[in-house]
């Protein structure tokens, strides 16, 4: 997930959708720019398959990359509402072995969000049906 630029300003959350034709949206204050866009991975297997998504979760916030010297912790933001763009998270595989999904997901900044890179892990477990 690319959440691009952020001005926290007085906070708020992006929301990068899986489904590339839904627009990126914000809330609160903020100012999102830059390159932004939903996860993309590619499921690979015998043609013809029906795969699905199992299992999609947070197994880490975002944390500011490198040497905080800011005083207190280190700084984290919260990813949520994570989503796919298959339908009921399921797909079949195409005559190559293969479907592309896209995960989207909603990430919480707070007004005094200290300013850097950052960065979160989530996990996708794919099975076939």
């Amino acid at each position: 997930l690319r959440f691009g630029q952020i001005a926290a300003n007085t906070g708020g959350d992006i929301v990068i959708p899986a489904d590339s034709a839904t627009a990126i949206t914000t809330t609160g204050d903020l100012v999102s720019t830059g390159t932004r866009g939903a996860a993309q991975f590619t499921v690979a297997g015998v043609s013809g398959v029906r795969v699905g998504l199992s299992s999609l979760s947070v197994t880490s916030p975002l944390t500011w990359q490198g040497v905080w010297t800011g005083g207190g912790a280190t700084p984290t933001m919260a990813l949520s509402a994570l989503t796919s763009h298959w339908d009921n998270n399921v797909d079949t595989l195409d005559a190559a072995g293969e479907a592309v999904f896209y995960v989207g997901g909603t990430l919480g900044v707070a007004a005094s969000q200290a300013p850097g890179v950052y960065s979160g892990t989530f996990s996708v477990t794919v099975e076939y049906q």
